[in-house]
């Protein structure tokens, strides 16, 4: 109830904030559940270096 009304209380440019931020959080939540499943196939280490790859949006970490 309480985050309900502090919801209702932002700006549109706040609430657009907000929901960017719930989004990338939920965003990398999800990533993090499929590069470990992939640990559970691949080598780990490779696997975390291809998350840290991805995430970098570094073209060059991405290729290796």
């Amino acid at each position: 109830m309480i985050q309900q009304r502090a919801i209702q209380s932002l700006d549109e440019a706040d609430l657009r904030a907000f929901l960017k931020r719930v989004l990338k959080e939920r965003e990398d939540q999800s990533l993090e559940r499929i590069f470990r499943r992939f640990a559970m196939y691949y080598p780990p280490r490779d696997t975390l270096l291809a998350l840290r790859g991805y995430r970098s949006g570094k073209m060059r970490l991405r290729e290796q």
